[in-house]
């Protein structure tokens, strides 16, 4: 009697139908991903533009409130801000108020993709 007889069978077709389905869902993944981004669908895209943009106009406005003592110099600047921001196809409507050495800015900006409201104060 033979010491090594073959008591189970392996299936080597298993595998190929497991590394079939894996890799057809990464497809699926990978081109469902690039579709969303590309028709701008995806919510942390819109943050980031929406976000870099806030930022810029975060720190222009800080900058402004700091070199600028009167209301005329804000005003331009703003007025300045607002014209870039058209140039790069962003509606924006800022204004402000001034409470002692505070300044509140009241940004609104939006775009076809996304719309920020905002309110920022500045000493």
């Amino acid at each position: 009697m033979s010491k090594y007889t073959r008591c189970k069978s392996h299936s080597k077709g298993q595998w190929f139908l497991i590394s079939a389905v894996l890799i057809s869902y990464a497809l699926v993944s990978i081109f469902s991903v690039m579709n969303s981004y590309s028709e701008g669908k995806y919510y942390w895209g819109l943050i980031n533009k929406a976000g870099y943009t806030i930022r810029n106009v975060e720190n222009y406005l800080n900058q402004t409130t700091h070199m600028s003592s009167i209301d005329e110099d804000i005003q331009y600047s703003i007025n300045n801000l607002q014209e870039m921001l058209a140039d790069e196809g962003i509606y924006s409507n800022i204004t402000f108020s001034r409470n002692g050495n505070e300044v509140t800015y009241f940004v609104n900006m939006s775009n076809s993709k996304f719309s920020v409201h905002r309110v920022m104060t500045f000493p």
